[in-house]
């Protein structure tokens, strides 16, 4: 991985992988028994760079790598995935994996509960239309004059 340079003691590996790894100077330094001056040091020397730029770039090939073989494999996994999901012997494999195929299209289900209560009231007004409607609420109020229905308690007509 890293190019045979006498500069690069194994130290100089093992600071700048824990300070690749998100380590701080301090933390590094305690750990390696060192002054955070001398992590400091080795991280911004031209060696460490070197190393520090060396282990980013393997990084990346390995994700392209692995990015690479997970689409190669992707179709044969699916496939699996159906076949489980149609014919597995097993309910809870069978379930698990006709999710699984369902995300992957991008169909998540959604579990949607409802709980709806019969409304007496609702019931018992529901064929009226809003005149009867006006008429009853102000017949329940007693403000409706006896002899005409609709009529308002000022004589008007009820609309």
């Amino acid at each position: 991985m890293f190019t045979d340079d006498p500069k690069w003691r194994p130290h100089y590996i093992q600071v700048v992988r824990l300070y690749w790894m998100g380590g701080s100077a301090t933390e590094i330094a305690s750990e390696l028994g060192m002054s955070p001056g001398t992590v400091s040091r080795i991280i911004k020397s031209e060696a460490g760079q070197a190393i520090f730029d060396q282990l980013q770039t393997n990084t990346f090939e390995s994700m392209v790598e692995v990015q690479t073989l997970a689409q190669a494999a992707a179709t044969d996994l699916i496939r699996e995935k159906i076949k489980l999901a149609l014919y597995s012997g097993n309910e809870s494999v069978r379930s698990k994996n006709a999710s699984d195929v369902l995300a992957i299209a991008g169909h998540l289900p959604i579990h949607k509960v409802v709980i709806s209560k019969a409304d007496p009231i609702l019931d018992q007004y529901k064929d009226k239309t809003e005149l009867d409607l006006r008429k009853e609420l102000l017949e329940i109020k007693g403000l409706n004059p006896p002899g005409d229905p609709d009529l308002g308690p000022d004589g008007n007509l009820v609309n």
